[in-house]
């Protein structure tokens, strides 16, 4: 129990720090209880803080390649924020990727893949391991064709879905695959976002996003663009790509309300995850 914290001004918050060493790994709950006077009016506030204790080994991880210069990998705190709820690490990684990752996201780089970087993306795969990769439109003004380059990677996987040189930019979207896992539980109000991307050519692989296209009487025709596809591998392994950079932090706002459904962006990552 503490007491007297002091003073909140209004439309203010007040913050209390305290040290606590849990004897077992789990979940456990604190039950808070806040007690004092509005314009010397009693009131009582109740809350419920829930934390879990995992060591390492039981920490999923996801490695994200920034060796390559790669686009928009400093704007994925909300990724973080979301994966941390399920015990999900994002790690920035500017050098070797790490044996011991469960994902893989690829996004558009600025410098070429060397062989060795191929190799392990394959292998990864291979083994099981799930990769995502965004690309970007070249008219972003990077210094490589990046189609081109993560196209690479998608051959080497054994994948036949594939990103287009082209451009789809600013796209607002709630065209869904209803038979997908993924998006199957996606609302009509969910909206998803792309900017400065391209479109994909799912190949073998499953649509899981498409632009909207519609005829006279604004019925969706079904022809949209895909946006995001899956594919998964022969070796077990499986590969998500997307025409842009579709985790990134300006897609998956929180809603202002509360009663806004979330984004279809961070719908579609928290069910991936």
């Amino acid at each position: 129990t503490v007491s007297d914290l002091g003073e909140v001004a209004g439309m203010s918050t007040l913050d209390y720090t305290f040290s606590y060493a849990h004897p077992e790994l789990g979940v456990t709950e604190f039950r808070v209880v806040a007690t004092g006077s509005v314009n010397e009016d009693p009131r009582t506030y109740e809350d419920t803080l829930s934390l879990s204790f995992r060591v390492p080994e039981q920490v999923k991880r996801i490695a994200v390649d920034a060796s390559h210069g790669n686009s928009g990998v400093d704007k994925l705190n909300r990724l973080k924020a979301i994966a941390a709820k399920v015990n999900i690490a994002v790690d920035i990684l500017d050098g070797e990727l790490p044996e011991n990752s469960d994902l893989l996201l690829i996004t558009a780089p600025s410098k070429p893949f060397d062989e060795e970087f191929v190799e392990k993306v394959r292998t990864f795969v291979e083994n099981g391991g799930t990769v995502i990769l965004c690309g970007q439109s070249d008219m972003g003004g990077r210094n490589l064709h990046t189609s081109g380059e993560l196209n690479r990677l998608l051959e080497a996987m054994g994948a036949t879905v594939r990103l287009n040189d082209d451009t789809a930019s600013s796209i607002s979207t709630n065209v869904f695959n209803p038979d997908s896992g993924l998006t199957k539980s996606l609302t009509q109000e969910q909206t998803y976002t792309q900017r400065a991307g391209c479109t994909v050519n799912p190949g073998n692989g499953t649509w899981l996003v498409k632009s909207r296209s519609v005829d006279a009487n604004g019925q969706d025709t079904g022809n949209g663009a895909v946006l995001l596809a899956f594919e998964k591998l022969s070796g077990g392994g499986k590969v998500y790509v997307s025409g842009g950079l579709f985790l990134e932090d300006s897609t998956m706002k929180e809603p202002d309300n509360i009663w806004k459904p979330v984004s279809g962006n961070q719908r579609i990552v928290e069910a991936l995850l």
